[in-house]
């Protein structure tokens, strides 16, 4: 134990002891990193209230200017002369002074006068060609008001600053408003310069619709990340900005605004934060994994050497063994690697066989568990599974007995006589059905010797023993008890196939009830629909599995044929039974019993696959037909399979409005609307099917 203990005095506990002293110093880098990231939210933070700030200057600075509309309206509106040239529509007067005079020499580029209905007396500059302004709020509040207000607006696809208001004739009796004045300010470049000179702003552009309309610099358009919202700040290249929506009293949206400003203290301090802190973490990572990296130098060759061996391991290679020379824990690990080794080594040539074996048969009994749970008719697949089962277990016979009627194999091969194979298999199968326990059973030679065995497993059906499954071989190894658990597990699962094949049967039973309850219904109401849909059912179920339906989609195109009409039960029996031809408001009636039908069905849950059949049953591969006007492919293959044996049917049979059409002319009229109203896969595959056994018909005939 001393001399163990010395051996072991530097471990590799110590070493990698001494590399997270060393490491310790990485919080450094983490409290860099956490100073960083606090220092530049913080920075945002500010960066974010200045552009606020800015943003709320520039909209106060289109105040100022809307207002200063408002007080050059007031100084010329309270004019008598002003107001008695809109009553004389002396438009010389109101262009020398007003609507020419303001463009000219002000910095409302666009006038007008109204009069207080909204026509134009006169108009200059930018609003002598555009539309009455009158429909403005501000406009339409001054003219029925007499209230100065202003607003933004969009006129000829610019925005203006309008300012609105009356033109009143002071101290005048009675009603003195005489017209409304409307002064424009644009919001273009020189205005957005001066904006943008008020607020500190480098740069500030107005869009619309993507539209850049003006801009205080000639600087090159900018275009949001996508997700950028109104009042967020972005970075674009070097510029910070933020997006300001430009609306009116009503909330319409008139544009939107970019303010940018050059990269500030702020931004700077931040870069420079995030590369100090940058530099402190790749310092301190550095220093770590240099450090590291010596101490586990020792370490790492010997681990290595163990992981290479481990994986040849788990690749089947065995046979491995690790050179010790270092007397700390990777020594003593290595030791046991190597013991270890050397007995997987042992049991596994020990277990090969055994495993090989125990494959095979696992494999097999997946293969049978998955067939019992896809048959829903278990009976039909006793025979093949009898086989797997003589496959699984290597038996020369295998025998199922399911109420005394044997399903199996039987082969005399290396058995001697079959007949007397036979007979042991019988007589176990008989005990077990009696008693319900498995048993095990020996065949001898001639010299008494022990020549084969056979195994019988009871099959209980609802705690009630309803059959037996046998095996018997003649090898040189016999069958044990472990075999005979395993039979017994798979009788278990042909056990429950047999349950659920029962419960298969029955529920399809009420499935069929129900289906002929509901023909009943139809036959109540129109004798023909009951017959055609019997016929109807069978030739639908051949075409659809001559063009390839499971056995689940012929079964669903079964029921889809029966209850297609089930709709007209709601269609009043004038228009049901009518003799002639139906008028479109009655065939409009009459289209309407596929979606009843499709109601009526829906409310069933086993049949509610149908539905959609049912609905489409009467739609057309161009498209022209009800009630959702569906074409090709688009059409479920069931209903353009009812479609055209449907048409066939009704051609052939008498209806109360015209006589039935003769077989070749029926032909005929599917070969010609092929295409059209017909799939043509589906009239290919109907002729297949019916041609032939129809042709004989009328030639025996």
């Amino acid at each position: 134990m001393t001399t163990r203990a010395h051996r072991s005095t530097l471990t590799v506990r110590n070493k990698f002891l001494a590399a997270f002293i060393v490491a310790a110093f990485l919080p450094l880098a983490v409290f860099a990193f956490m100073s960083f990231r606090s220092a530049s939210h913080a920075l945002q933070r500010q960066a974010r209230l200045e552009m606020s700030n800015r943003s709320q200057a520039m909209m106060a600075t289109l105040r100022n200017e809307g207002q200063h509309g408002i007080d050059q309206i007031l100084s010329i509106g309270e004019s008598r002369t002003f107001s008695r040239a809109i009553a004389n529509a002396d438009i010389a007067w109101m262009e020398k002074n007003v609507t020419l005079w303001m463009p000219e020499h002000s910095n409302f580029k666009g006038t007008q006068v109204l009069t207080l209905d909204g026509h134009i007396v006169s108009a200059g500059g930018q609003f002598a060609r555009a539309p009455s302004l009158f429909d403005l709020p501000v406009v339409e509040a001054a003219a029925t008001s007499g209230t100065r207000d202003w607003d933004i607006a969009t006129v000829n696809d610019r925005a203006y600053i309008v300012s609105a208001g009356p033109v009143v004739e002071e101290k005048a009796p009675g009603s003195s408003t005489r017209g409304v004045v409307v002064f424009g300010r644009p919001i273009d470049s020189t205005l957005l310069a001066n904006v943008a000179k008020y607020t500190g702003a480098s740069q500030i552009s107005l869009y619309s619709d993507g539209r850049l309309l003006a801009s205080s610099t000639d600087g090159v358009e900018i275009t949001p990340p996508a997700g950028v919202k109104a009042g967020q700040p972005f970075t674009d290249g070097d510029r910070t900005i933020v997006l300001t929506q430009l609306r009116d009293r009503a909330g319409e949206a008139q544009g939107v605004i970019h303010l940018g400003v050059e990269s500030s203290a702020v931004a700077v301090t931040s870069a420079t934060l995030r590369e100090t802190a940058w530099y402190a973490m790749l310092t301190a990572l550095a220093v770590a994994l240099s450090i590291g990296l010596l101490m586990t130098a020792t370490v790492s060759r010997p681990l290595r050497r163990l992981a290479q061996a481990a994986a040849a391991i788990a690749g089947g290679d065995t046979h491995q063994h690790i050179e010790v020379k270092t007397r700390d824990e990777i020594g003593e690990v290595a030791e046991a690697f190597n013991t270890m080794s050397e007995r997987v080594t042992h049991q596994l040539e020990g277990m090969a066989e055994k495993i090989r074996v125990l494959s095979v048969e696992i494999a097999s009994l997946n293969s049978f568990g998955e067939t019992l749970a896809q048959m829903p008719d278990a009976r039909a697949e006793l025979r093949r599974l009898t086989e797997m089962v003589a496959g699984v277990f290597s038996a020369d016979f295998a025998t199922l007995y399911l109420e005394e009627e044997p399903f199996g194999l039987v082969s005399a091969a290396e058995f001697g006589n079959p007949d007397g194979a036979q007979a042991v298999s019988d007589h176990l199968a008989a005990a077990v059905g009696v008693t319900g326990e498995p048993a095990l059973g020996g065949k001898r030679d001639a010299e008494d010797h022990a020549a084969g065995t056979v195994l019988a497993v009871p099959i209980a059906v609802d705690g009630n023993v309803a059959g037996a499954l046998t095996l018997g071989t003649s090898n040189e190894t016999l069958y044990h008890e472990d075999d005979l658990a395993l039979l017994a597990t798979i009788a278990g699962q042909i056990a429950i196939a047999l349950h659920n094949a029962e419960a298969y049967a029955k529920l399809d039973a009420i499935n069929l009830q129900t289906v002929t309850a509901l023909a009943a219904a139809m036959e109540a109401k129109d004798h023909y629909t009951a017959e055609h849909a019997d016929t109807l059912a069978a030739m639908a179920t051949a075409v659809g599995k001559r063009m390839g339906l499971s056995e689940s989609e012929q079964r669903q195109l079964r029921y889809a044929a029966v209850l297609h009409d089930i709709g007209k039960i709601g269609i009043p029996g004038t228009i049901l039974n009518k003799r002639g031809k139906l008028t479109d408001e009655e065939f409009a009636v009459m289209a309407e019993h596929t979606l009843i039908g499709e109601r009526i069905i829906s409310r069933i849950e086993y049949l509610r696959p149908i539905a959609r059949l049912v609905r489409s049953a009467h739609e057309r591969w161009d498209g022209a037909g009800y009630p959702d006007q569906l074409a090709g492919t688009k059409i479920p293959l069931g209903s353009r399979v009812l479609l055209a044996c449907d048409a066939y049917h009704a051609m052939t049979s008498d209806r109360p409005y015209r006589g039935a059409m003769t077989t070749e002319e029926a032909l005929e009229e599917l070969r010609k609307n092929s295409g059209s109203q017909f799939d043509p896969d589906v009239i290919s595959a109907f002729f297949e099917e019916y041609v032939p056994d129809v042709w004989d018909a009328a030639r025996a005939g």
